[in-house]
């Protein structure tokens, strides 16, 4: 609809022009035979033009627009089975909205939400129920007819629904289930010199459901180990305390819960420990020399200088049993990493060993030459050590190729033969150097370095460098540069993982990528990692079919491609979108009051439809032309002004 605002002092300036106009065309009738109709025209033009300059009209357009409703339909997995109940009803639908002059919009959520043009695209197959991922990427003004279950599975249970109009809610499913929610928070963390306490609060928020399961911790020492059980059958909250060892927490912890119940969110099952530089308490490394060489200063050299995070103890034998301190006062399982030089090589020093057999803590070992044939830390590592009648020449120059580089390594005669029965990717021998690994023991076999001194230069990888290779892989699983960390390693199918990447140095690292590994082959792999912070990432995956999974993650770091440390992953074929069998009616209520719509289950969908509002909405659209502001009318004026003057002076009239 067209409208012009009217005002009589419009009819003046018309009434001035109009007595103009007709003056002219007298004039000129007397005058002008030739040309007189163009001139006449062209002049009423310039005015007309003039007069809508002058008054400069508001010109205000209108228009009626039917109410539209946008459809959205829970495209999940658990929706497979009311499919045709579903398009039935978006059918009947459709034609009361016909018959009320309704427009239709068509969205489906599950994984993501998205806007479709074909019902056809309605496949329920979306892996989970993300209500709040929904509710947070709408953004249509309209009214929402919604087609749900309610079972909401995944992101966040606390939806914020201002961005939402009225949604009516179309419920589908028979068995009432209920959306549980239990999570863990922290309350409180106190560092201690030798410990840390930390008091978190686990709860529920349904008071008539009995919950218990477990508290567990993922770090660099422990793997879902269990700290304490918690029990929600009386109570809906509990507080629990525990407290680990110093030498137990690293600087990220991941704490999470289990139970054996279906929960609606399973992103508050865990929480993040981090523990402040200035406040983390240094690893402890205990170092026994069994004797005193010039290899025993070269390995605490390079203790010292390197493994700069740990608190270094050391003892060292000075005749026999005769030590620099007691034995009796050091606790193996204080330490986070032993390192023994030379050591056992007595029969006395077996008892040793069997105190932190048990204990599984990591050792390193290394082995002197003049040791070999004491073998005690051999048979230890699963090696064999054998003599032979004549020498062995190796010559200088061998090569190692570990983890991407090449080591340069000292070599020279030897008369006797090693052979170990442990890890094949990290096992070398020259005859005089030799390197194995067996379950949490490293075995350095290293030369006399003072009789066997070699210079190269500067740029090749020496012995030293090899040894601080194998240690920052094997040891610290590279998690000096950076690690990757999971809250839990068993998920189901169809249920996200949160995988996070923490980063110790992160100068010039660029191109971080995450692998996933199945069957030895390389399953997945992912190059759009969240940044959560300067040197935190995460991502979010998903599994979609059971079994053994391997995670690796990948930096460039100088132009070196770097890999973390491993994770396995066991996927069970447990899938929450079909094997919960219901809806959840108290989430779907909450929607609905909260949004001012109405909810009603799919059997009574004629009550439904006459309890929605369908009153017509008039959209008007006011558009004002400044007519002032139009350039163009005037450079159309000097035209046709130009124009008028040229026929006046071809027929004689200027």
């Amino acid at each position: 609809m067209l409208k012009v605002d009217f005002s009589y002092i419009y009819i003046v300036f018309i009434v001035i022009f109009s007595f103009f106009i007709y003056n002219y065309i007298k004039l000129l009738s007397y005058k002008v035979k030739k040309f007189f109709y163009h001139l006449i025209l062209i002049r009423s033009i310039v005015i007309i033009i003039l007069v809508t300059l002058i008054i400069n009209p508001s010109i205000t357009f209108s228009s009626v627009s039917n109410k539209t409703f946008d459809l959205v339909i829970d495209n999940s997995k658990s929706m497979k089975k009311h499919s045709q109940n579903i398009i039935n009803n978006i059918k009947e639908i459709k034609d009361w909205g016909q018959k009320n002059k309704i427009n239709f919009n068509f969205y489906i959520f599950g994984n993501s939400l998205r806007k479709i043009f074909d019902l056809d695209e309605i496949d329920f197959s979306d892996s989970y129920t993300n209500f709040s991922d929904f509710v947070n990427e709408y953004k249509s003004n309209n009214e929402v007819i919604l087609f749900s279950d309610g079972l909401n599975n995944h992101g966040l249970t606390d939806i914020d629904y201002k961005n939402l109009n009225s949604v009516n809610i179309i419920g589908y499913g028979n068995q009432m289930v209920s959306d549980l929610d239990i999570s863990i928070e922290i309350l409180d963390t106190v560092i201690y010199n030798d410990s840390i306490k930390v008091n978190v609060l686990v709860k529920k928020n349904i008071e008539n459901i009995r919950v218990n399961g477990s508290i567990h911790l993922n770090n660099n020492f422990y793997k879902n180990y269990s700290l304490n059980d918690y029990n929600l059958e009386e109570n809906s909250y509990q507080e629990i305390t525990f407290t680990l060892p110093i030498n137990k927490i690293d600087r990220f912890n991941a704490i999470y819960i289990t139970n054996n119940y279906f929960e609606s969110n399973y992103l508050n099952n865990s929480l993040e420990l981090f523990i402040p530089a200035n406040k983390f308490s240094s690893k402890k490394l205990l170092l026994i020399s069994g004797s005193i060489s010039n290899n025993t200063s070269y390995i605490k050299k390079i203790i010292k200088n390197n493994l700069y995070d740990y608190n270094i103890d050391h003892i060292y034998r000075l005749n026999n049993n005769l030590w620099n301190k007691s034995m009796n006062d050091f606790n193996f399982e204080d330490y986070s990493l032993l390192v023994f030089d030379d050591f056992p090589i007595y029969n006395d020093d077996k008892s040793i060993i069997n105190n932190f057999e048990i204990n599984n803590q990591k050792i390193i070992y290394f082995l002197g030459p003049n040791n070999y044939s004491r073998n005690y830390i051999l048979d230890f590592c699963n090696c064999d050590y054998k003599n032979i009648d004549n020498l062995v020449v190796n010559k200088f120059g061998n090569e190692y190729f570990y983890k991407g580089n090449y080591y340069i390594l000292p070599s020279s005669e030897v008369n006797h033969i090693i052979q170990c029965n442990n890890d094949a990717n990290i096992s070398y021998d020259n005859g005089n150097t030799f390197i194995s690994k067996h379950k949490n023991i490293i075995l350095f076999l290293i030369p006399n370095l003072k009789e066997n001194s070699y210079q190269i230069d500067d740029t090749s990888l020496m012995l030293e460098d090899l040894i601080l290779s194998v240690i920052d892989n094997e040891v610290y699983s590279n998690n000096r540069i950076f690690e990757i960390f999971v809250d839990t390693y068993s998920v189901n199918i169809n249920t996200p993982l949160d995988v996070k990447i923490k980063l110790y140095n992160n100068k010039n690292i660029n191109d971080l990528f995450l692998n996933i590994y199945k069957d030895n082959q390389l399953y997945m792999q992912f190059n759009d990692l969240e940044k959560k912070s300067v040197d935190f990432f995460s991502k979010e995956i998903v599994f979609y079919k059971s079994g053994e999974y391997v995670m690796q993650a990948g930096i460039k770091l100088d132009n070196n491609n770097i890999k973390s440390n491993f994770i396995n992953i066991k996927v069970n074929k447990i899938d929450r979108e079909i094997s919960v069998d219901g809806i959840n009616m108290d989430f779907l209520s909450v929607i609905s009051n909260n949004t001012e719509g109405v909810f009603y289950k799919s059997i009574n969908l004629d009550e439904f439809l006459e309890n929605i509002e369908i009153s017509k909405v008039n959209t008007v659209n006011y558009t004002k032309f400044d007519l002032n502001n139009l350039s163009y009318l005037l450079i159309v004026i000097i035209i046709l002004l130009s124009l008028d003057w040229y026929i006046r002076n071809k027929v004689g009239l200027v």
